[in-house]
């Protein structure tokens, strides 16, 4: 009894989409771990718009 692909899903969408999730989630986390960091740093979040006379 012959097996017709076309009845099979195509797993590499799935794999991109998998990807960019985890890629995704994964930037997240840096992200925090970033502004948590300069926040711990500095303490405090606030960010100027200008630029300190020097």
């Amino acid at each position: 009894m012959p097996v017709d692909p076309s009845q099979y899903a195509d797993p590499l969408p799935q794999a991109l989409v998998l990807t960019a999730i985890v890629i995704s989630f994964a930037m997240t986390a840096l992200f925090l771990v970033v502004l948590l960091a300069a926040r711990g740093l500095t303490g405090t979040d606030h960010v100027e718009g200008t630029e300190p006379d020097a």
